[in-house]
This record gives structure tokens, C-alpha cells and sequence, in this order.
């Protein structure tokens, strides 16, 4: 029946040779009938069985139960469709929200950039014109003076450091190889974890918000890498092939056991990033065991790739 995918009826099963001998007794079969219950692509998966029906088994059964098979195959067709459109609406809501998310901090990162650390540039540039200006200072009040001064060039630097994180301008202007190259070195200075960037020099532009997408996924990795795997040395590596983008984050941290779950392990940032690459129709791989560090590994499709994923996913709908 799997074969042919026909119902099967027999009002002679005690003679039929087709029925194993152990489920012919242990049942005490005299008549079956069988339906075939098929998924979306018209392939068995179940059997709807019916048995020693009084008076036996008629082709009228045999529309029945067919009958009713197609009414649960349509409900389950349904049902699956609306799931993925539901699937795809989140999909889309998610991606929408990260575009917003990353608008948003551009926004931001030049508030503080062209607004605050300015104000706060011209203040420490007062703040010494006033400490020369008045050379014979109470030393009380001359050291209220210096620490002032003091605080407000960390305040400085600190809020030059968020603009940074938030919007790196040198991802529009030099693109995404700079980008990182940049990110891992400052990266490297702040936290005492080496980072190794493996990008080719001819690795080109990708699409603005591509770019935005795997800058964002490296920064959400390193900063795990830094809180979470105790090692000093971490590796980003990025290439495409063909009409796909490939890159990695590895560490030589401790790894995580493999009967743990890493998804649940590695928290919110893991689904942040996962989110982001199935936005652009790509996939993401966690490789991880104790002692062998963690290494997690993102592609997509880019340019005229990713226009034909999009059409393809609004097709679905």
C-alpha cells in the first residue's frame, strides 16, 4: 500500500497472506480496511485502519474513510500554512524591528557625536582656560578644579567610546573589511582577548544593511566571547563564495558541554544574532564541546541572491 498508495480492503483477512500471521491472531482479524494519510507532498505517513466491521467492509466504507482522510489532510494543510505565514509575519516583524533598532542607534551615536561630546570638548577647553587663567587658586579649590577637569575628559572619551559602539561610521565609508578590522583592534585594547581578523583585502561591498547585519552579529559575538569564554584569543574570518556570504567567530575558551543546550546557554545575544541572519534567509551553526573552544559560523545570500530568496518568501505567502 505504501507503493501503490491505493486503501486496501479485505473481508477475508483470515486468508489473506498480505496480513502477518502474528497481527492476524493477536486481533483476531476477519475484514480491514486501510487508508493511506498522505502529507503536502502526497507521501505516506500514516494509515487510517478500521477492522472486523459487522457484516464487512463495502466500497461505500471506502469513500468514507477517504472522505475523511481528505478533510484532515485539508485541516492539517491548513493549519501548516497559517503556521508559516505566522512564521514569516514574525520574521519580518523581527527584521523590521533590528532595521529601527539599528536606525535608532545610528540616530543616537551622531547626538552624541556632533551634540554632546562637542559640548563636553568645549567644556574641558574651559574649563583649563579657567585653571590657567587663575594661577593663584586656593590649592582646595585648585584640586576641585583638576578633578573636574579629570572627570570630564573620561565623560569625553566615554561618550565618544558609545558613539562608536553604536554607529560605526567607517562601515559606510570603507566598508565592512575596515570596519571589523577596526572593531577587533579596539575590541582587542579594551578587553585583553587577541582577536585575529581573517578578511580578504578584495572581500568588496555588500548591500547597506547586509554590511549592518554582520557587523552587528560580530560586535554581539566578541562581547559574548568576552563575558562568557575566559579565553585571551579570538578569530573572525569572513569570505564569500559565489553569491553567498560566509564568516565565523571562534574562541579557545572552555566550550560548552555538549549535552547542554547551547542556544539556552548562550542567551538573549544568540537569538538576537540567529533572528538578524534568518532576516536576510541565511542560517547560523554553534560548534562547541569542552576544551574545544566555540565556534559559531553565519551565511546568506547577498545582492541579486538575496533578491530572489525575498521574491521566493513572498511567493510562499
Amino acid at each position: 500500500m505504501i507503493q501503490n498508495k491505493q486503501s486496501y480492503l479485505t473481508n477475508d483477512a483470515e486468508h489473506d497472506d498480505r496480513i502477518p500471521s502474528e497481527i492476524r491472531e493477536a486481533l483476531a482479524l476477519r475484514s480491514v480496511l486501510c487508508v493511506p494519510v498522505f502529507d503536502i507532498h502526497r507521501d505516506v505517513i500514516a494509515f487510517f485502519a478500521l477492522n472486523n466491521k459487522k457484516g464487512g467492509f463495502g466500497q461505500d466504507d471506502v469513500t468514507l474513510a477517504q472522505s475523511t482522510i481528505a478533510s484532515i489532510a485539508i485541516q492539517n494543510a491548513l493549519t501548516h500554512l497559517r503556521v508559516c505565514r505566522n512564521e514569516d509575519e514574525l520574521r519580518r516583524l523581527s527584521t523590521r524591528l533590528m532595521t529601527l533598532q539599528d536606525y535608532e542607534h545610528r540616530r543616537i551615536a551622531e547626538q552624541l557625536h556632533e551634540h554632546t561630546a562637542q559640548d563636553l570638548a568645549a567644556l574641558i577647553l574651559s574649563l583649563g582656560h579657567l585653571r590657567r587663567s587663575v594661577p593663584d587658586l586656593p590649592p582646595p579649590s585648585r584640586t576641585i578644579l583638576d578633578e573636574s577637569i579629570a572627570i570630564t575628559r573620561r565623560v569625553f572619551h566615554e561618550t565618544r567610546t558609545l558613539s562608536y559602539k553604536l554607529h560605526d561610521s567607517s562601515l559606510e565609508l570603507a566598508g565592512l573589511g575596515v570596519a571589523i578590522r577596526s572593531y577587533a583592534k579596539t575590541f582587542s585594547e579594551q578587553s585583553g582577548i587577541h582577536v585575529r581578523t581573517e578578511i580578504p583585502e578584495d572581500l568588496g561591498r555588500l548591500a547597506p544593511d547586509e554590511e549592518t547585519t554582520i557587523y552587528r552579529i560580530v560586535q554581539e559575538a566578541l562581547t559574548n566571547v568576552h563575558l562568557h569564554s575566559g579565553c585571551k584569543q579570538a578569530t573572525i574570518s569572513i569570505h564569500r563564495e559565489g553569491e553567498r556570504v560566509f564568516w565565523e567567530i571562534a574562541d579557545s575558551g572552555g566550550g560548552i558541554p555538549r549535552e547542554v543546550d547551547q542556544n539556552a546557554t548562550a542567551g538573549v545575544g544568540i537569538a538576537s544574532m540567529r533572528e538578524r541572519v534568518k532576516g536576510h534567509g541565511g542560517s547560523m551553526d554553534i560548534e562547541s564541546a569542552p576544551g574545544d573552544g566555540f565556534r559559531i559560523r553565519f551565511q546568506f545570500p547577498t545582492g541579486s541572491a538575496a533578491t530572489k530568496h525575498a521574491a521566493g518568501g513572498a511567493g510562499h505567502d
